[in-house]
């Protein structure tokens, strides 16, 4: 094939790294089906030399297949269609080559370059997320400091009533709800005729089910403290807030890339927490609901309940045993049962 002598031509245009807006122009002359990769404006066609200084500017897969030649093995014939661009800083130009040529002629230089290629790809994810996200900060914090307050009550509760319950079962509260409910075996007598016309009676017994009941989660054999899930996220969201100056954009850029993934990473996780433990008393909080508790109050009086059980909430306090006569009293927090607080949106 003709390689025009313009692009063969030196074209030291980039003393310094091209900028992502360089990056772009080149991603979309590649998307266009109708053009050539390699005949971009500014692509060098040149054989790299051995210990060559290079960065990726990008890697592509050209839309027609095989179309550009490879400077390195085949400068005038079609040979690749993914390819790197490069920059090579000792020339100030940039390079198109095909990928698995680079890698295998020049293996050094293209793991340095990998790497290199990792950590920016790594760091410029690392300020989307920063920059998405950093003015939410303040918020976001106070609202799982507010949300550690109202775990606490639960978590506190939670321990009391295992205590409570040991006092008058044997086993562990979540076993009086099989299958999430409350159950009563009901005995029914149905007539009937036998054979010789005399009426006799059969006595048949069924189990009968509750609605579902609500916030097992609480109660749950395995389920583990939220506070001090949230306390992990308020000390990581202080973190970030003493970093950047209490989340101004601007204090980013004077970060190092290492330091804005440390803080990232950080945000992304405190984030993580937050949901997770927002949910978790959204569920737990369902249990002390006045209906839900209703429902177990009622079920667990019936004289054919399976499992009796007499729960009550009020005045800042629960009751639960038994019977009423046999109840044990806990004392609850203020805020407990309340609505967790809404997280602000970020990324």
């Amino acid at each position: 094939m003709d390689i025009p002598p313009e692009v063969t031509a030196l074209k030291p245009l980039w003393p310094t790294k091209p900028t992502d807006a360089i990056r772009e122009e080149i991603l979309a002359w590649i998307r266009d089906k109708a053009k050539l990769p390699f005949m971009w404006r500014g692509n060098t066609h040149i054989e790299l030399q051995a210990g060559s200084e290079v960065e990726f500017v990008c890697t592509f897969d050209s839309p027609g297949g095989r179309v550009n030649p490879c400077p390195l093995c085949t400068s005038t014939s079609p040979k690749y269609g993914g390819g790197v661009v490069l920059w090579v800083a000792s020339l100030s130009a940039i390079v198109f080559i095909g990928e698995d040529c680079f890698k295998s002629k020049f293996p050094d230089e293209y793991r340095r370059a990998v790497k290199k290629l990792n950590a920016e790809n790594t760091d410029r994810a690392d300020k989307e997320v920063l920059l998405a996200s950093i003015g939410s900060v303040p918020d976001l914090l106070a609202a799982v400091q507010q949300n550690r307050a109202l775990a606490q009550g639960l978590d506190d509760f939670r321990r009391e009533l295992r205590r409570a319950c040991a006092g008058f079962m044997p086993g562990e509260l979540i076993e009086l709800f099989p299958e999430g409910r409350m159950r009563a075996t009901v005995m029914r007598e149905v007539h009937y005729q036998d054979g010789n016309g005399e009426t006799k009676v059969r006595t048949s017994y069924e189990t009968v089910e509750s609605a579902p009941i609500q916030g097992l989660e609480l109660i749950a054999r395995k389920a583990a403290p939220i506070a001090p899930e949230l306390a992990k996220a308020v000390k990581l969201l202080e973190q970030v807030l003493a970093e950047t100056d209490n989340g101004k954009v601007e204090a980013l850029a004077a970060l190092t890339p290492a330091k804005r993934h440390e803080l990232a990473r950080a945000l992304q996780k405190a984030r993580s927490i937050a949901v997770r433990g927002a949910a978790d008393l959204l569920k737990r909080s369902g249990f002390l609901d006045e209906a839900n508790l209703a429902t177990i109050r009622n079920w667990g009086a019936r004289d054919d309940a399976d499992k009796p059980l007499y729960v009550r909430r009020g005045g800042g306090r629960f009751n639960i045993g038994k019977t009423q006569a046999l109840a044990r009293v806990i004392q609850l927090a203020q805020d407990i049962g309340l609505q967790p607080a809404s997280l602000p949106a970020m990324r």
